[in-house]
């Protein structure tokens, strides 16, 4: 056993000097009357020789004894108080000394007993939690410790008093601090038992790993970039394969559509004449009255399909083309947006039957990456999608221009379950999303917001839950285009 690291009790001794007790003082005091009383004629019997001296000494003897016991007990309580000043002083220096070096603590300390109520704490504590010393110290530890952990806290109390021995508190587990705000932050906690004569301590170290989470999270947001990375540089590499694939039939079919619309466009006069001549007749199955609006319009759907093939490739290789980083692009929002929506047209049928595009006309170009902000905008029309509920719920995009900001803007409004209150602080966080259970990473609006940022724009969400959502991607202006694309709404 050892005394409290802060009672009075903890002096160190010196036995070279005995501190002498009340009882000591009484015993020598009696053991002294005792030898004054049998010796002291003896003594001045042996002393004085005058008779008449030693009658005057003998009335006084009385006297004597007092004054030398008065001495005696002075020098006795002088030694004492002495004893005692150099006792104090050896407390408050080595009190101060454990004052100063829980103060000097990088971590915060919470000294609790077995109960749970705190005895003392240091001042990193009231920094990391917000309160004053005063407000902790006979309260329980369980006000440092968010409600929905407070049972888990107890659990883990229970199992460390049956087996004290310094070690981590729920280790390998996800522990959190409740400020005094009410704001929760991540901590590491470490426990040594302190066992003196009167109770049994528990001296927590608290360290807040706030910083070391950031870190943790910003190198695994890292090594997902780095993997999403090589995933668009593989399918860069699969693209450009697959387009030289389908782009050599397609430029036949291409090709060939031309010479049968040439072909049909000689043909059809002399068929006509001979419809006049000889009256309705068969073609293909069908009367020619029929077939003659029905072949134009299949061979025009030929071209138009083939067309249609060639942009989706071309927008699929211009998307997974390796970006060089290259930031002094002039961008065309309208074009970008255009080409987007191409890759994902398909996404967009299945999700909503009410979709419409609103191009802005005179926008200005924005300077920038032109692959970056298509990614972004990608992602903005995919969770738009991936939001609605069934296809008679709207979506909308919309580019205009802010001219007292100097802003061009792209706005996606779709009408879907919109973003609960307590997730709109969190939404631009790494690997935050409501969508774990399909896939979700919670990467997508992340890396959204960091490449905006780096094009000095702003991605501002108003939603109500249940309602839908809105979007407002704005971007700087660099200056007008000399002839404005005007793109036909959706």
């Amino acid at each position: 056993m050892k005394p409290h690291p802060f009672s009075e009790n903890n002096t160190p001794r010196n036995s070279s000097r005995i501190s002498l007790t009340p009882g000591i003082i009484t015993l020598g005091y009696l053991a002294i009357g005792v030898l004054w009383i049998f010796f002291s004629d003896f003594i001045l019997n042996s002393l004085v020789d005058d008779p008449m001296l030693l009658r005057q000494i003998q009335l006084y003897k009385g006297w004597i004894y007092v004054l030398l016991t008065a001495g005696l007990i002075f020098w006795v309580l002088r030694r004492n108080n002495r004893l005692a000043e150099s006792a104090r002083k050896t407390i408050e220096e080595s009190r101060n000394q454990y004052v100063a070096l829980l103060e000097a603590a990088s971590e915060g300390i919470v000294i609790a007993d077995t109960r749970g109520l705190i005895k003392l704490v240091n001042k990193k504590v009231e920094q990391l939690f917000g309160y004053r010393r005063s407000e902790l110290i006979g309260q329980s530890v369980d006000m440092l410790i968010p409600k929905i952990q407070q049972e888990q806290h107890a659990h883990y109390r229970k199992a460390y008093l049956e087996d004290l021995k310094t070690r981590s508190m729920g280790q390998g587990r996800h522990l959190e601090g409740l400020r005094k705000n009410g704001s929760v932050f991540p901590i590491e906690v470490s426990l040594s038992p302190v066992v003196t004569d009167e109770e049994t301590l528990i001296m927590s170290f608290v360290t807040d790993i706030s910083e070391r989470k950031k870190a943790e999270a910003q190198a695994e947001l890292h090594q997902q970039q780095l993997m999403q990375a090589d995933k668009m540089a593989t399918l860069g590499i699969l693209v450009s394969g697959v387009a030289h694939e389908i782009n050599n039939p397609n430029n036949y079919i291409l090709l060939n559509g031309k010479i049968l619309t040439k072909v049909w466009n000689d043909v059809l006069p002399i068929l006509d004449v001979h419809h006049q001549q000889s009256g309705d007749f068969l073609m293909a199955g069908m009367p020619f009255s029929r077939a003659r609006e029905k072949i134009a319009q299949l061979i025009y759907g030929i071209s138009e399909g083939a067309m249609r093939i060639q942009k989706i490739v071309n927008s699929l290789k211009d998307f997974a083309r390796q970006d060089k980083g290259d930031m002094n692009q002039e961008v065309a929002i309208n074009v970008v947006l255009e080409s987007a929506i191409v890759i994902v047209h398909n996404l967009v049928k299945k999700s909503t039957g009410h979709f419409k595009v609103n191009y802005g006309d005179g926008l200005p170009l924005v300077r920038g990456n032109i692959q970056q902000i298509e990614q972004v905008i990608i992602n903005l029309i995919t969770n738009a999608c991936q939001a609605l509920e069934n296809p008679s719920q709207k979506l909308t995009i919309t580019t205009r221009y802010r001219r007292r900001r100097n802003e061009v803007l792209l706005i996606v409004a779709d009408e879907g379950v919109g973003i609960a209150p307590e997730n709109m602080s969190r939404i631009m966080d790494p690997f935050f999303t409501t969508r774990r259970d399909t896939s979700g990473t919670g990467l997508g609006l992340s890396i959204s917001y960091r490449i905006v940022k780096d094009h000095k724009g702003e991605l501002t969400y108003d939603s109500r839950l249940g309602e839908g959502t809105t979007v407002v991607l704005s971007l700087p202006g660099i200056k007008t285009p000399k002839e404005t694309r005007i793109l036909r709404p959706v």
